[in-house]
């Protein structure tokens, strides 16, 4: 299971490593990113289901969200080799 919430639960394969639920883009609403053991990173809009957000990034292990700059809106913290990486979206 990649996320639990009171309407339902995310499933996925097991090659993914990692997942966390954010607001990380400036349109609002939440979205999951989603890392895998080849080093897939997407980021999967809630409510329309769409990919907002494809790449590949080595070395991935782990995931984070949180607010660091103070916008209201969440970075996404990235886990690879021995460094974190937080990455965030321009603003409109």
């Amino acid at each position: 299971m990649l996320a639990g919430r009171e309407d339902g639960a995310i499933v996925g394969p097991s090659s993914v490593i990692a997942a966390v639920w954010g607001r990380f883009l400036p349109e609002g609403g939440r979205q999951l990113a989603v890392a895998t053991h080849a080093g897939h990173l997407a980021l999967i809009d809630e409510a329309s289901g769409r990919v907002e957000f494809d790449a590949v990034w080595a070395g991935i292990r782990d995931l984070g969200a949180t607010d660091l700059d103070g916008d209201g809106r969440d970075e996404l913290l990235l886990a690879a080799g021995r460094s974190v990486t937080a990455l965030g979206a321009a603003g409109r």
